[in-house]
């Protein structure tokens, strides 16, 4: 498992990536009381190696490719890297590389 924090409208939220799922609790504090609750979840086509979050997209790594998530737009569709149409990086998706970083 790992995890990130990332905001967005003045909100806090939390990221959990746990084997095959993503998490996002948002927390909020409303008279001085912290709440959270779960606002999405994400299931992945591999297990989860990294996370991490750029502005308001969420990117989570696993074996061969990416995974990157909009946190502002739940209903967009997430972005997969690479992309399956181009045949030049076949190479990639074919052979088990890690993603244990993603270069911004």
């Amino acid at each position: 498992s790992s995890g990130i924090n990332a905001e967005y409208g003045g909100h806090s939220l939390l990221c959990v990536a746990n084997k095959r799922r993503i998490i996002i609790y948002e927390f909020t504090k409303i008279k001085g009381i912290f709440n959270n609750r779960k606002i999405r979840e994400y299931e992945l086509p591999n297990p989860c190696q990294w996370i991490g979050n750029f502005s308001t997209t969420l990117c989570c790594g696993f074996v061969s490719g990416f995974s990157l998530y909009d946190l502002q737009d739940p209903t967009l569709a997430p972005t997969t890297l690479p992309d399956q149409e181009d045949k030049s990086l076949t190479f990639i998706r074919l052979n088990t590389l890690l993603s244990l970083a993603c270069i911004e």
